[in-house]
């Protein structure tokens, strides 16, 4: 193969090493739609990635796909942020021109990210609706030894957390995934109890009446930046993400309008659960 053909095969078995990674499965399907090339290309790519990493591999024929073994060893460098892409939006990033980003009219705002070797066993549990057991970093508790259920990822402007049902606390919760120390991946499945469905406050709406806070000059200037129509902005949200999404828009919770506008332009006038 020239260099170029080189090149787009390394690309192929990063992707596949990285869904086995964080997935716990990829198949040529995956493949086949992700580069957009035909099924002996796919197989090829995969003959060639278990010649590197023989171990890392199994075929599993219920699935159609393969599988990562439980000694599974990453062959190439990811990042987080890729990891947590993939998972979120079935995304992978493209890097076009390395020199667009590091000219000197592009600047990024550093976003806290995980360490993906602490994770990567949790989000594959994620993935395929298995436990894990995680060591974790408690405000409350400090470091504590848990096993989770976990069926969902939320991700913020900074932070990314796992909704997870917690057998220490016997309840649903969320983890901030930057205080995994880190996950091990379990062979039991959710129990009934422990699934999405049986989430209460993620599968519950919640109507929220937002409105410009107490004392902001220029109230006219917030409610174009936010969108707001008639002085208010009305949105559904999960119950359980109401936390977040108002830490990440700078919102003050409902009872606390006096809070500085300066950091919280706007406030919560009301809310009403739509069950």
């Amino acid at each position: 193969m020239n260099e170029t053909a080189v090149n787009r095969q390394k690309q192929r078995l990063q992707y596949i090493d990285l869904c086995a990674y964080v997935l716990g499965v990829i198949n040529r399907d995956m493949m086949m739609e992700r580069f957009e090339i035909k099924k002996v290309w796919a197989t090829n790519d995969f003959k060639t990635y278990r010649e590197q990493a023989e171990h890392n591999l199994v075929y599993d024929h219920a699935l159609r796909a393969y599988k990562a073994t439980d000694w599974f060893s990453p062959l190439f460098e990811h990042a987080p942020e890729d990891a947590i892409s993939l998972i979120c939006h079935g995304e992978q990033v493209v890097k076009c021109n390395r020199n667009i980003t590091n000219r000197p009219i592009t600047y990024s705002i550093m976003a806290s990210t995980p360490n993906l070797q602490a994770v990567s066993a949790l989000l594959k549990a994620t993935n395929l609706s298995h436990k894990c057991k995680i060591s974790y970093f408690s405000r409350s508790s400090g470091k504590t030894e848990r096993v989770v259920a976990p069926h969902s990822l939320i991700k913020t402007g900074s932070f990314v957390y796992v909704r997870a049902f917690d057998q220490h606390s016997d309840e649903f919760r969320s983890f901030k995934l930057n205080r995994v120390l880190d996950s091990n991946f379990l062979p039991e499945k959710h129990e009934p109890y422990q699934t999405i469905e049986n989430d209460v406050s993620w599968n519950t709406e919640v109507e929220l009446d937002i409105r410009v806070n107490n004392g902001v000059e220029n109230q006219e200037t917030i409610e174009f930046d936010y969108g707001l129509e008639e002085g208010k902005l009305i949105l559904r949200i999960k119950e359980a993400l109401i936390m977040y999404f108002l830490n990440d828009w700078g919102i003050a919770p409902s009872g606390y309008s006096e809070l500085p506008t300066e950091l919280f332009p706007l406030k919560v006038h009301s809310q009403k659960s739509l069950g």
